[in-house]
């Protein structure tokens, strides 16, 4: 018998294992290849015909947005604990 790798929360419902760290851009990365498999579909084509399909895609426009966002908001929280630990 083998243990099961689930942690089991206080109702009793089980919760996964913690899984590691990943940052934002591949989180992101992975919603964007699953938004454009899934919802677009675009045609069998080659790198370089793909990215001239997608140039005009909204959601790739989004996933920048919201990854330049997140840089800033990391950005000023390190200068905030920067600055934090000065005084």
């Amino acid at each position: 018998m083998t243990a099961n790798r689930k942690k089991e929360s206080r109702n009793g419902c089980s919760v996964p294992t913690e899984q590691p760290e990943r940052d934002m851009e591949s989180i992101l990365n992975d919603l964007q290849i699953y938004v454009c498999h899934e919802m677009c579909r675009p045609p069998e084509m080659t790198e370089d015909e793909r990215k001239q399909y997608c140039r005009g895609c909204w959601f790739e426009g989004l996933v920048e947005e919201i990854i330049e966002e997140y840089e800033k908001k990391i950005k000023k929280r390190g200068n905030m604990y920067e600055n934090n630990s000065n005084h």
